[in-house]
């Protein structure tokens, strides 16, 4: 892509957004915010499937034969053939099988805060593109554990590249709205932001398709619904090197300002670039007689203290009003 192509009219700002941005802002969603919601619903339509895919492997570890072969032992919890009906109750039928359903599950939120605490020191290291292009990293490792785990027959191996696809997803819900918020105008950020829910459940919805028995939610295909994950993870690598990086990052960590100001005017126009560096100017002008806030802080200061248990009240709040069911 030529840079004219790609910046604004010089002599007005304008409305719309320049194809910089529209091309920053689809290789985070599609790249990042897909995969994060894409691991969220993957398991959920071939639950019972993934349930006899456990099965099997925990009766060939131990010994047994599973219940499609000849030979294979009758009242045994992992091993016996089962038919509709006691397929529809294995779960609250076998303790143990609950409890790795339960871990596959719980392990993308789990792993989530470890990526949201370590996101802060990522982003302050290294700004919010590199951040991202570094936590594709686990997202890597993550594919290749869950696309590897049905042919090597290991139940751990896919529990562990669940964590890993949740410290993805927690770096990626931190650090994306703070780069997309911070290379959008003013008059568009809200638009840009919105665009993060979207793609998450649009991935949701998609893996929810495409999980469906008839596609490849069935016995002989589910691997593969762990190996797409590998899509928006390669389109990030390719795309996100090309974006730029935050002009507010550029200038408070690298204080540099010609190359901030031609950042600004690829993703909103000459115009709008000198009126967001002033801002940001300003900002930086205010922030150098500011402390730095650290975790300890929001917890040993009663001010940041209280403002912490409000924002904590509204997320748990928000868990009541059943939004969870509605994305999974």
């Amino acid at each position: 892509m030529g840079e004219q192509a790609l910046e604004t009219d010089n002599s007005k700002a304008s409305s719309k957004p320049t194809l910089w941005l529209l091309f920053t802002v689809l290789s985070v969603t599609l790249g990042s915010c897909v995969l994060v919601g894409y691991n969220i619903g993957v398991l959920n339509t071939p639950q019972t499937i993934v349930g006899l895919w456990i099965r099997r492997t925990k009766c060939i570890a131990k010994g047994g034969v599973p219940s499609e072969e000849d030979g294979y032992q009758v009242g045994d919890m992992w091993c016996e053939k089962l038919d509709d009906q006691k397929e529809a109750t294995m779960f609250s039928d076998n303790g143990e099988l609950n409890t790795l359903w339960a871990l596959l599950n719980s392990f993308i939120p789990g792993g989530s805060v470890v990526g949201a605490i370590g996101s802060s020191f990522l982003v302050n290291r290294f700004g919010p593109k590199k951040s991202m292009l570094l936590n594709n990293v686990f997202a890597i490792a993550a594919c290749l554990l869950n696309s590897l785990a049905p042919t090597a027959g290991s139940v751990e191996m896919l529990i562990v590249g669940r964590f890993l696809a949740g410290i993805n997803s927690g770096v990626t819900m931190c650090v994306a709205p703070t780069y997309l918020n911070e290379i959008s105008p003013d008059h568009l950020r809200g638009a840009v932001g919105g665009s993060l829910e979207l793609s998450f459940v649009f991935a949701i919805w998609v893996s929810t398709i495409f999980g469906l028995p008839s596609i490849l939610g069935n016995l002989e295909h589910w691997h593969y619904l762990l190996v797409l994950a590998a899509v928006p993870t390669i389109f990030q690598l390719v795309t996100l090197p090309f974006c730029p990086d935050s002009p507010k990052y550029m200038y408070f960590k690298l204080q540099n300002e010609d190359d901030t100001l031609k950042v600004l005017s690829k993703l909103q126009g000459k115009v709008s670039a000198k009126k967001e560096m002033a801002a940001i100017k300003e900002e930086y002008s205010h922030s150098k007689d500011e402390r730095v806030i650290t975790l300890k802080h929001l917890l040993v200061d009663p001010f940041l203290r209280r403002i912490l248990l409000i924002a904590l009240g509204l997320h748990i709040c928000q868990q009541f009003s059943g939004i969870d069911a509605v994305k999974a």
